[in-house]
């Protein structure tokens, strides 16, 4: 790792410099280009679509000409700010330029998709042979935010609290319990009810580790997918992944329900749990995994959420095993009052530990 980060060059907060020999080089810039100062405070749609930008180009440098450099730059002009992308390599050019911009040719055989994709994502794209070798430039305004933690502010409205709280969000009554390891005020587990159309997205959230560290990966999730509440759970989980290159990475369950007939969807991946308890019981699959780590391909499943039946959601600080007999009696009783129990009575001791409860009503 270290000899890999030797090879980036900081330019100060406004340029960044990343050399890319191989696939471990690429992945790492594209982590650190995530993070950058660049970016941290560009929207989470931007940042992806320049860190995609990014991938193609590098991918682009080490299938053709196996060695080059990414340059990164942040430039601001009469209160528009622009992110300008520049690749270059020492390999053998492109011999039909306009030819190599259309889509679906390769001069290798594969789909082709690289570079006529930033050019679709850019606002500015040029490409020329030089003396050296090939050099792409992409820029792209992007759309800043003067508080990027206000703006998903919705994501964690029930995610700060450590406790219990709850409470109606449309047809939809809902709590929320969580705590911390050793009693630490920073959890790495999150819960969210996020509004999209006349749907609602639910998310539980378990970062790998405890603490401080644990909490800000756990964080960094939930500000993704607050930016991606309307997109397919597919998508959604592609873009914590990508966001989380270079952390130890989250166990992740998704659900989209839908408010007026109760259908849901649900999708996860590593670590957590979902079950319905109601007319008809239903137990959600995870699949083996850390997002940010390692990604399969995520199964979707469906349900339907009835009135008066309880959806529940958990990490694995809430212990599976103990707490699956009782949901039933839960199912009746408050909502609050069954997310307390559950935290104090059925969460581990060492770990942290989160559950979402949500129940139909009319």
């Amino acid at each position: 790792m270290n000899q890999v980060v030797q090879r980036v060059d900081q330019h100060g907060p406004h340029r960044a410099r990343f050399l890319i020999r191989s696939d471990v080089d690429l992945r790492i810039s594209l982590g650190l280009a995530r993070r950058h100062s660049i970016l941290s405070d560009v929207s989470e749609l931007d940042r992806s679509s320049i860190v995609t930008m990014l991938s193609e180009l590098g991918t682009n440098i080490l299938k053709y000409a196996r060695e080059g450099t990414l340059q990164l730059e942040r430039l601001e002009r009469a209160g528009a700010v622009q992110i300008k992308v520049v690749a270059e390599d020492q390999g053998p050019g492109i011999q039909n330029i306009d030819r190599a911009m259309e889509d679906m040719y390769s001069a290798s055989g594969t789909l082709g998709l690289g570079l006529p994709s930033v050019r679709r994502m850019s606002d500015h794209f040029s490409i020329e042979n030089t003396h050296q070798g090939l050099r792409v430039v992409a820029e792209k305004f992007v759309k800043v935010q003067t508080n990027p933690l206000a703006t998903s502010r919705l994501a964690f409205q029930m995610s700060e609290l450590i406790g219990v709280q709850g409470g109606t969000n449309g047809g939809f009554e809902y709590a929320v319990g969580r705590k911390g390891f050793g009693g630490s005020r920073f959890v790495g587990d999150l819960a969210l009810m996020l509004p999209a159309n006349d749907e609602w997205l639910l998310a539980i959230i378990d970062a790998t580790g405890h603490g401080e560290t644990a909490f800000k990966t756990a964080s960094s999730a939930a500000m993704v997918i607050a930016d991606y509440t309307t997109e397919a759970l597919e998508l959604i989980i592609t873009q914590v992944h990508e966001s989380l290159y270079l952390t130890e990475g989250v166990a992740l369950g998704l659900v989209r329900i839908n408010e007026q007939t109760g259908r849901f969807v649900y999708a996860a991946v590593g670590n957590t749990r979902a079950e319905l308890v109601g007319a008809k019981a239903w137990h959600g699959v995870s699949i083996p995994g850390i997002v940010g780590q390692r990604l399969g391909k995520p199964m979707l499943q469906e349900g339907r959420l009835q009135r008066g039946d309880l959806l529940f959601l958990s990490t694995d600080g809430i212990d599976e095993f103990k707490v699956s007999s009782t949901l039933t009696k839960h199912r009746v009783t408050g909502l609050r009052e069954s997310a307390r129990r559950v935290l104090t009575q059925y969460s581990t001791q060492n770990d942290d530990a989160c559950c979402l409860m949500v129940r139909g009503v009319e």
